[in-house]
């Protein structure tokens, strides 16, 4: 039971070839205007397959928690 809102908003990028952009933060995911369902289908299939960091996985690293 989620709470906030899920988002399906609209990527910069709009061909065939981009991947959809999660944000879990924001409980959002821009997704391109694909032209066929099935390149949309493999792209979204593609991302949640291979996903390696999610926003600021690598960014927390640098931050300095103590000041």
């Amino acid at each position: 039971d989620f709470k906030q809102k899920f988002e399906i908003l609209a990527c910069r990028d709009n061909s065939n070839n981009a991947l959809p952009v999660s944000h879990t933060c924001f409980f959002s995911v821009e997704l391109p205007r694909y032209t066929k369902k099935s390149a949309m289908r493999e792209k979204i299939l593609y991302a949640i397959t291979n996903c390696q960091s999610i926003d600021t996985d690598h960014a927390a690293q640098n931050v300095n928690w103590d000041e």
